[in-house]
């Protein structure tokens, strides 16, 4: 199927999605912001982004000079995947940058290794920005780094220390995109975003099932 561009917007949790194909799908205007898209040639079937940075308020950990660093991707885009993943060692730094700002009591479970804090609230966490290759910078909301757990009174950052089938996986999951219109410019290979309320977006079409492999990467998507 060419259709040479599609874009969706992850609505908050118990929302419908949406999805856009073609030249109706092209993310533009005012706070569009846009890096390179990579493919690899061991994994055809994912599209990369090429992150340089991770910022915890003004704290900037580069990748520069680590395992992690490249310059022709080294994170799967993967919107099948709730959480972000970062390559373990590297991770490890963002999360230190984390714990030297938040101020609650540590909790942890033995069946979850996240960093979670004892609060209701996640004003005590710090912002975290990704920048990634172009100077793009995108600068992530709260209930896109950090969840709530029913019922145990407490929050954690969802940014998670090695990948599901790999320690030095990193993965950009679709938490991290909830309230943002995403689009894949196919013929550019340009990954796109812009700061959206993604519920008035009515004209899109529902999303409703996940498949994977569909153009690349992982989407949810009613055929």
């Amino acid at each position: 199927m060419d259709i040479g561009a599609f874009s969706y917007c992850f609505s908050p949790e118990g929302r419908s999605s949406k999805i856009h194909f073609g030249s109706n799908a092209i993310v533009s205007g005012e706070g569009t912001v846009s890096t390179p898209m990579f493919m690899n040639k061991e994994e055809p079937w994912f599209y990369y982004l090429n992150l340089e940075a991770v910022s915890v308020e003004e704290t900037r950990i580069e990748t520069l000079e680590t395992p992690f660093h490249a310059v022709d991707g080294n994170m799967i885009i993967d919107s099948g995947s709730a959480y972000t993943y970062l390559p373990a060692s590297y991770c490890s730094l963002v999360r230190e940058a984390v714990e030297k700002v938040a101020r609650a009591e540590r909790v942890t479970y033995d069946n979850l290794d996240m960093l979670c804090y004892k609060t209701d609230t996640m004003d005590i966490f710090p912002v975290i920005t990704m920048h990634f290759s172009g100077g793009a910078d995108l600068v992530l909301g709260k209930n896109n780094t950090y969840m709530g757990l029913n019922g145990e009174g407490a929050i954690c950052l969802i940014i998670v220390c090695g990948g599901p089938l790999a320690p030095n996986q990193a993965i950009f999951g679709n938490k991290a995109h909830n309230n943002f219109l995403v689009g894949y410019d196919l013929s550019s290979r340009r990954y796109c975003y812009r700061c959206d309320m993604c519920l008035g977006m009515r004209k899109y079409f529902p999303l409703s099932r996940l498949i994977y492999g569909c153009l690349g990467c992982r989407i949810w998507i009613s055929c």
